[in-house]
Order: structure tokens, then C-alpha cells, then sequence
């Protein structure tokens, strides 16, 4: 929960805005401290040991039925377009028949980031439909990038931060390692900042909910992630950031 909005060292405008308007959560946790169990869950509603995505998909870990109900076939069949910017990293992918995908792959090398935001302009006024999209920004994810493109415009060195405090230990390693997962943060907030201009330019931004959860598989850190050597640990890790923008029209009651 690295965001100035849940009281982080850390500058993230455009997020805090987000949460600001809408409903934070301060006790949200996701059912694996892992990318695709997780997502999974979020696709499903269900546990990754009810649709069986128990393990990452780059292991072939898979869920048990490609027709499992998910979000995305229930909000098709509610006459929703939907979309996804990013990878989708649930077995079978196919289980999820997103009307519109684009950058399928990690791009954890943090690549031409301006197609996220123009690829999910191209989808919000592709059509005048009720729609649903998700964008998978790659960030925060190692190997943790400080800077690139310009972004962020301004970033933390190790001698700006503390780790953080679950760590229980202090290094260099670890100070640099803390300073550039906050530069990612950082990044990841100026990107939503365009998301939200994005939305605003098709006139959608209020009649649209916006759903934020910035870290899907918890911290990937030390002492994070799938690396729980306590239970206090994997509980901790599986913990995140979660809030709502809900819009601004009035909910049809037909």
C-alpha cells in the first residue's frame, strides 16, 4: 500500500485524487500473494483452490474449466464491451473473451508506455456501449526501473527512504531497492494521471466507475510475495491497496 493516500513517503497526486472521491479500503487482501492466482480471483469471485488457479500460468497452472463464469463473460452477456490493456496471465486465456486486447505480453521492461493510454482511448470511443476495461500497467514489478522515458519526473535514491518496516533489517541493497518500487509507484500514478485525462477527452469520465488496485499480488519485495517465511508474513504481503471512483449520475432504477 505504497500511496501517499494510505500515508506512504511517497508522492502519488493522481491516485490520492482517485481515493479522495471515491472509498478506500484499509483492509483489503487478495486470496494469494501470487499474479495469477489472484487475478484469477478477481475474474471468478472464487478462491484459487475452487477455479484452480493455485499457481503462477507461466507454470501451467490452470483453472480447472475454461467455462467457469467470470466477469468478463457475465458482463458480455449483460451487453457490456470489453477490453484489456496488459496481459491477462489466468489459464486458459481463452476462459476470458475480451472484445478488444492489446499489449498481451509483461513488458516488464517498461516499453512504450503511451500505447496503454492510446489503446485504451481507441477502446472507451470505439463505441457508445456500456463498456468494461482493465489496464495492466507493468509497474510495480522487478526488475524495479527508476526511470525511464522521463518518468517519474523526479526520483528517490537510496539515501531518500527507509525500507520498508516489515523487513526488519536496513542495507544499502535494500534502501535502493525500497527507492526504486517507489519510483515504479510513482510512475504508475503519472500514468494513471493519463488514464484519467484519457477518459475525460471522451466525455465518459462521469459515468464511468473506476476500480484501483495498484499492487493485484501484493508487494513482489523481500519478504513478499509467494517468499513467506511466516505466516505473519504471508498475511501482510497478501494485503493491498483497494479503493473506488463511483460516477456522479444517478443508477437507472429500471
Amino acid at each position: 500500500m505504497e500511496l501517499s493516500c494510505y500515508g506512504a513517503p511517497v508522492k502519488t497526486p493522481n491516485l490520492d485524487i482517485l481515493a479522495s472521491s471515491g472509498t478506500i479500503f484499509i483492509n483489503s487482501y487478495v486470496t494469494q500473494a501470487g499474479s495469477s492466482p489472484s487475478r484469477a480471483s478477481f475474474f471468478t469471485g472464487l478462491y484459487p483452490h475452487q477455479n484452480g488457479q493455485v499457481g503462477l500460468a507461466t507454470w501451467k497452472y490452470s483453472m480447472y474449466q475454461q467455462n467457469t463464469p467470470n466477469i468478463v463473460t457475465e458482463l458480455k452477456k449483460a451487453g457490456y464491451k470489453v477490453g484489456n490493456i496488459g496481459k491477462i496471465h489466468v489459464n486458459p486465456e481463452s476462459a476470458f473473451p475480451f472484445d478488444y486486447h492489446k499489449i498481451k505480453g509483461s513488458n516488464f521492461n517498461i516499453k512504450n508506455m503511451e500505447d496503454y493510454i492510446n489503446y485504451s482511448y481507441e477502446f472507451i470511443t470505439s463505441s457508445d456501449s456500456p463498456f468494461y476495461l482493465q489496464v495492466n500497467f507493468p509497474d510495480a514489478h522487478d526488475p524495479f526501473i527508476p526511470q525511464i522515458g522521463g518518468r517519474p519526473k523526479n526520483i528517490l535514491k537510496k539515501d531518500d527512504v527507509q525500507v520498508l518496516p516489515y523487513m526488519g533489517v536496513t542495507t544499502d541493497s535494500l534502501k535502493e531497492m525500497t527507492a526504486n518500487y517507489y519510483n515504479c509507484m510513482m510512475r504508475l500514478d503519472e500514468l494513471v494521471g493519463d488514464l484519467i485525462a484519457a477518459l475525460k477527452k471522451s466525455g465518459k469520465y462521469e459515468n464511468t466507475i473506476i476500480h484501483v488496485y495498484p499492487l493485484i499480488r501484493g508487494r513482489i519485495l523481500n519478504l513478499a510475495k509467494n517468499k513467506k517465511s511466516d505466516n505473519n508474513h504471508a498475511l501482510h504481503n497478501c494485503k493491498i491497496g483497494l479503493f473506488f471512483r463511483t460516477f456522479r449520475k444517478k443508477f437507472r432504477t429500471n
